[in-house]
């Protein structure tokens, strides 16, 4: 399968738009923000200074990663399967198994970072790696 370059680039900033908006969504709901709020305190929580600074440093962070990530995506589509849905989600889940699993079992194991938090972090981290398998799987 040839790819275009123009079509990945396209692919990577719509992917990344969508899913910097739905995780924000997800972590800025009341429940979930009052549950980061709650423990703002906690010692493993870094202060930022400007929620502006964190937002960018999140946006073009995570724009690295989609890059990465949608350059595996190309590589091993051939390997998926054919429908739409089912060729994101998997590829989706495999993401969150090299990506989510590994960082949340460090945290859990070497941090004091507050349980709720880190299920937070999983359930939004894979639905994340979801959105992204899904977004690639739309453009190819």
């Amino acid at each position: 399968m040839e790819i275009s370059i123009t079509r990945f680039i396209l692919a990577v900033a719509v992917t990344q738009v969508i899913h910097f908006v739905l995780i924000g969504l997800l972590y800025m709901n009341p429940l979930v923000a009052g549950w980061y709020k709650s423990f703002e305190k906690h010692p493993s929580m870094k202060n930022w200074e400007s929620q502006g600074k964190f937002m960018m440093n999140m946006f073009f962070l995570t724009l690295v990663e989609i890059i990465f990530i949608g350059i595996v995506y190309v590589s091993t589509v051939q390997a998926l399967p054919n429908y739409f849905w089912m060729k994101g989600i998997v590829f989706g889940l495999l993401v969150a198994g090299v990506r989510v699993y590994p960082r949340f079992l460090s945290m859990y194991m070497q941090t004091t970072y507050p349980g709720k938090l880190l299920a937070v972090e999983f359930v939004n981290g894979t639905i994340g790696c979801i959105i992204i398998g899904l977004g690639f799987s739309y453009f190819f």
